[in-house]
C-alpha cells in the first residue's frame, strides 16, 4: 500500500487514501499503520488531510500521548491549513468534540481559558505530547498561540521536574 501511495496514479493515490481514512482510527496507533497514514498526508491534499484531522479531534488528547499517533498528529500539523482546525479544538468549537476533554472538563469543556490551560497541561507534561504542543503552536493563530504560552509560563515549574521539560521551555 505505500508503495502504491508512492509511484501509483493520482487517481490511485486518492482511492487508496479514502480507504486509509476509512479505517484511520486503527492504522493511527499501529506501528506499521501509521506510515500508511503519514503518506497520506504527504498527499499535500486538503481535504484527505482535513478528513483525517476531524478524525483525530474525536480523541485528540490521548492520541497525542501515544507514539504511533502522536507522529501521525505532528505530520498533520506540517500543514497550515489544519491550523483553523487546530484553533477549534483548542477554543472549543471543532465540530468534533474530544472525549477526554468533555469527560474531564464537564461544562467547563466549552470554557476557553480553562480547556486552553487543560489541553497545555497535558499535552507539555507527555513525552509525546509535548511534540504535538510544539507543532500546534506553529499552526494556531497569535492571540491562541499567545494564550497556550502564558499557559506554560503559569506550568513552568511542573515542566520543569519532567525529564523533557528544560527542553521545551528552551524551545518556548
Amino acid at each position: 500500500m505505500q508503495r502504491c501511495l508512492e509511484k501509483g496514479s493520482r487517481a490511485q493515490k486518492m482511492a487508496l487514501a479514502d480507504v486509509i481514512i476509512r479505517h484511520l482510527s486503527a492504522l493511527i496507533e499501529d506501528p506499521f499503520g501509521n506510515y500508511l497514514v503519514q503518506n497520506v498526508l504527504k498527499l499535500e491534499n486538503t481535504e484527505k488531510s482535513e478528513m483525517i484531522f476531524r478524525v483525530i479531534a474525536k480523541d485528540f488528547v490521548r492520541l497525542s500521548q501515544l507514539k504511533f499517533s502522536s507522529n501521525v498528529i505532528e505530520k498533520c500539523l506540517d500543514s497550515d491549513k489544519i491550523g483553523p482546525q487546530v484553533d477549534a479544538l483548542f477554543c472549543g468549537t471543532h465540530e468534533n468534540e474530544d472525549i477526554t476533554i468533555h469527560r474531564c472538563l464537564g461544562k467547563q469543556a466549552k470554557n476557553k481559558v480553562n480547556r486552553v490551560k487543560f489541553l497545555t497541561q497535558r499535552l507539555m507534561l507527555h513525552s509525546f505530547g509535548n511534540y504535538v504542543l510544539q507543532k500546534a503552536l506553529l499552526v494556531v493563530n497569535s492571540g491562541l498561540r499567545n494564550q497556550i504560552l502564558e499557559s506554560i509560563q503559569l506550568q513552568s515549574s511542573s515542566l520543569m521536574s519532567t525529564k523533557h521539560g528544560p527542553k521545551v521551555l528552551q524551545k518556548m
